[in-house]
């Protein structure tokens, strides 16, 4: 099991679904026996390291997980592209991004993210950065989706790192589109594609490969025609 599954089991006694962010290695979905030198230097360069859902799901086999990404990443199929939200998404696609874990990938933008690591500082004294945010924005969604269910959120960026652009007014009232009303909820999508910095989506992955969600978006558009 690992010291990953026992330290689960004992801080959370159950877990039904774990969210987590996908970045430069934000660890929910990487494999460090197949990665190259170039990919362990990016996930040791992540606060949050590697491997968490096969010892978890060795703990807990019911687990559903839930891969957190931006739009313009190019991790779950998108087309790369500017990024107003750092800590999540990437331009490159890493070799040791196993996709065959993921239960469900959510993309959310950079202002519903910045709204939710405000919230949880007004309302929870949780003063963690917008990746984190973006991941207790799915994990509360989820658990209002799932009654009953245990969710374990994985925050990785602290939030003294934002004080002069998350956490600072002046700052958020210098980008297009703020203030904003955050999306109570995310839009589901039938196939991969991008939103803006508003946006919230999310698609039923169902742990098939990249590969194979490309195959299949290809057969959905061949019988639209």
């Amino acid at each position: 099991v690992g010291r990953v599954g026992r330290v689960g089991a004992r801080r959370c006694g159950r877990a039904d679904a774990l969210p987590v962010g996908g970045g430069t290695g934000k660890g929910a979905v990487w494999d460090r026996h197949s990665e190259s030198g170039a990919d362990r230097r990016r996930r040791w360069l992540s606060p949050s390291r590697t491997g968490w859902p096969d010892p978890l799901r060795a703990v807990f086999p019911q687990l559903v997980v839930i891969a957190v990404d931006t739009h313009r990443s190019v991790l779950f199929g998108q087309a790369a592209g500017k990024r107003l939200l750092r800590g999540l998404g990437n331009s490159i696609l890493p070799g040791n991004l196993r996709h065959e874990l993921i239960d469900e990938v959510h993309w959310v933008g950079a202002h519903p993210a910045f709204s939710e690591a405000r919230r949880l500082l007004r309302e929870h004294g949780i003063f963690q950065g917008p990746t984190s945010a973006a991941a207790a924005l799915v994990g509360r969604w989820t658990a209002s989706t799932r009654p009953g269910a245990r969710i374990a959120i994985i925050m990785p960026d602290e939030g003294h790192r934002y004080a002069e652009t998350v956490f600072d007014d002046a700052w958020l009232a210098s980008l297009p589109g703020w203030p904003c009303s955050p999306p109570s909820e995310p839009r589901e999508l039938t196939i991969v594609e991008p939103g803006s910095e508003a946006d919230w989506t999310w698609l039923k992955w169902a742990r098939r490969s990249l590969d194979q969600i490309v195959h299949d978006e290809v057969g959905k558009e061949g019988r639209s025609h």
